[in-house]
């Protein structure tokens, strides 16, 4: 599978270019004093900007595949990559089973699903107990849309280490145990040739 390229939020910032020098003073009109532009661009790794006026500063972003598992510990990206095997194992010696399985992964809720759930279920709780309990709930739905808005950036919200640990996956490696089923059960046995 070809891998995408990154999408790159490239922030341009008031500057002489020169990391050794102050930047020139913003027009006092502008908020905090700074000139800030961003700009949304798709590029490849190493596109360079050169002005003597803006400085770069380049957030990538990992593409939706490397997001969450890069947000979570080795042990636990192994854990769960070592329970794929396994299981692959099993149906490989057991292929009348696979059709179960491949029910089952049709039916296992990944960790955005659950994520989406989990947000919109508190979102929506704080919204009911602001209009009927205490305004200071709304509070409540701020917050979790602010870590929905990081987790859509960055793979990882405070649920993420929790739900990983109790062995919610991500859609991509849901479909990497999908397709390794689906290659054994295509795949036809071997006849030995006897001799």
């Amino acid at each position: 599978m070809q891998a995408l390229p990154r999408v790159k939020f490239t922030v341009l910032l008031a500057g002489t270019g020169s990391h050794n020098r102050a930047p020139p003073p913003a027009p006092p009109s502008l908020l905090n004093q700074r000139h800030l532009t961003s700009v949304l661009q798709i590029s490849t790794p190493g596109t360079i900007f050169q002005s003597d006026r803006y400085q770069k500063m380049n957030l990538a972003l990992p593409n939706s595949r490397e997001r969450v598992p890069a947000h979570t510990p080795d042990v636990v990206n192994r854990r769960l990559r070592r329970q794929v095997e396994e299981r692959v194992d099993y149906f490989a010696k057991h292929k009348s089973e696979i059709p179960n399985r491949l029910n089952e992964l049709d039916r296992e809720w990944d960790i955005e699903r659950t994520i989406e759930l989990n947000a919109s279920t508190i979102a929506f709780t704080g919204i009911v107990l602001g209009a009927t309990v205490d305004k200071r709930w709304l509070l409540l739905p701020a917050l979790v849309t602010g870590f929905l808005f990081q987790h859509a950036i960055q793979g990882w919200c405070p649920p993420v280490p929790v739900l990983r640990r109790f062995g919610f996956r991500t859609v991509y490696e849901i479909e990497d145990e999908r397709h390794a089923l689906k290659n054994l059960r295509s795949r036809r046995p071997s006849r030995r040739k006897n001799g």
